[in-house]
């Protein structure tokens, strides 16, 4: 232990042997407040040291100076320094930062081993993901479904989208199958009947006209050519392929021209037309895509409703936007066929009997109504009615 004391008028007082004559460092104290340092002391030994004031007791104690009559003055402060060797303190901190430092390295050992195995461990439903999904083919496996047994919960909404992707992929890979089997379907008829018209003009030269003959060959490849422009059409509307020049378009005038070249078949099957439009119903849309739009609807109305039944237009305007509508008598159809009748090729009756219409009417105005940018809507107001209503947005 080290220590010296000095009297207030800064002389010295006492000081331990072991400095030989040495001084601790002192400073001015503030307040009278202990001040802690680090010092050196003899050789290299470094230590501890605080400093400190403290009033001294008087020799005679205050009753016995009044007696003498004088008064007793206070003794001034004086000041110790006491220190004492680190040696001990530095070891125990040496063997406590050693301890920290094994103890800190053994903790990120155990931390990165455990983060490792965790994460392994939480990553095995992905690795089993990823070889299933692997496995899963367009051609016979879309019907595979994941399964989310066992799972974490953090998972599983993962894999519930993925089973409705994959719910989505089946339905859309079977309606190109199915897509493709009704264009072979529909093109063999004619080919076939274009071959028969060939054969039978060779075999039998004179039993036939020329002009007959180029009649009926004219009419197979006019259907022909009829589903192949269909085909293409619907194609490059869903590709986003067709080009929409936006110019305004008035509803009803159109509307009139499309129907002027088929009231002729309308009045020769009885049908009734009633009619509520107001001229100036005015859009903006691709008068060309438009046209067809309305030709096709038209068409089907003329084409399916039964002789002697009704077929009535429709034109609205609100602040929304404008609708057209088209309802006419129709016979067989239900509520279940309604999400149906826009997908190419379908009928009513699951047998092809051939006709005016090979099922791609309302699928080419679905395509349309997308690519100009209006909302196609299918319903059946009454069990003998059908409506198809367009919504052009203000």
């Amino acid at each position: 232990i080290y220590f010296e004391i000095w009297r207030g008028d800064g002389s010295l007082l006492a000081r331990s042997p072991s400095l030989r004559g040495r001084d601790l460092p002192r400073e001015q104290l503030t307040a009278g407040k202990p001040r802690y340092r680090n010092v050196h002391l003899a050789a290299e030994d470094r230590g501890r040291a605080v400093q400190m004031t403290f009033t001294p007791a008087p020799e005679e104690d205050d009753e016995r100076a009044k007696h003498k009559g004088r008064a007793s003055k206070a003794a001034p402060d004086g000041t110790i320094v006491l220190a004492r060797s680190r040696r001990d303190l530095d070891s125990t901190l040496r063997v406590l930062a050693s301890s920290l430092l094994l103890a800190a390295a053994a903790l990120a050992i155990g931390t990165a081993v455990a983060v490792a195995a965790t994460v392994r461990r939480g990553l095995r439903p992905l690795h089993r993901l990823g070889r299933e999904a692997d496995a899963i083919g367009a051609a016979a496996s879309l019907n595979h479904r994941f399964s989310s047994s066992k799972l974490p919960k953090e998972l599983q909404p993962i894999y519930d989208r993925l089973n409705k992707l994959l719910e989505r992929l089946e339905e859309t890979f079977a309606r190109e199958r199915r897509f493709t089997s009704d264009v072979a379907h529909e093109l063999r008829t004619p080919i076939a009947e274009l071959r028969s018209l060939a054969e039978v003009a060779l075999k039998w030269p004179d039993n036939a006209t020329a002009e007959q003959n180029y009649r009926d060959t004219l009419g197979a490849a006019s259907r022909m050519q009829s589903l192949v422009n269909s085909l293409l059409a619907i194609a490059r509307c869903e590709a986003g392929v067709a080009s929409s020049n936006a110019s305004p378009v008035s509803l009803d005038e159109v509307l009139q021209d499309v129907w002027k070249p088929r009231a002729a078949a309308a009045s020769a099957r009885q049908l009734h037309a009633d009619w509520d439009i107001h001229p100036g119903a005015v859009v903006h849309s691709d008068p060309v895509m438009l046209g067809a739009l309305m030709e096709n609807l038209v068409s089907n109305a003329v084409d399916y409703t039964p002789a002697g039944g009704r077929i009535a237009f429709r034109i609205s305007t609100d602040s929304d936007g404008t609708t057209l509508a088209i309802t006419n008598t129709c016979k067989g159809l239900e509520p279940a066929d309604l999400p149906h009748l826009a997908e190419p090729f379908w009928r009513k009756d699951a047998a092809r009997t051939g006709g005016l219409h090979c099922g791609l009417g309302l699928s080419l105005v679905a395509a349309y109504a997308r690519a100009i940018g209006a909302r196609l809507d299918l319903n059946l107001p009454a069990p003998d009615e059908f409506s198809a209503s367009v919504y052009f947005a203000g």
